[in-house]
């Protein structure tokens, strides 16, 4: 489970032992609401710093992006060797000269 805290939404992972998918829901559990409907198990889901987007692994071990609408799901990694968990890390700020 993790928690956004601009949008102030939790993404949780949860279903049956053969099928989890992503959800998201107010803290107050009100709207919830699945993101993912796939064949593939989603877990681990965490939000961007700016709360627009939730990175997640599968259990084919890759990890995907998906925006908090449930819309725009993207592969992030280029195989699925060695992948596990999703994280996200801010913004190198560049330097002006």
């Amino acid at each position: 489970m993790t928690r956004s805290g601009r949008q102030r939404k939790i993404a949780f992972y949860g279903g049956s032992q053969t099928d989890y998918e992503l959800f998201m829901m107010r803290p107050d559990g009100t709207h919830d609401h699945s993101l993912t409907d796939e064949a593939v198990n989603e877990r681990s889901p965490v939000f961007s710093p700016n709360g627009n987007w939730i990175a997640f692994g599968t259990d084919d071990t890759k990890i995907e992006r998906i925006r908090v609408d449930g819309f725009h799901r993207r592969n992030l990694t280029a195989d699925s060797a060695g992948n596990a968990d999703a994280s996200w890390q801010p913004r190198p700020r560049r330097r002006h000269h």
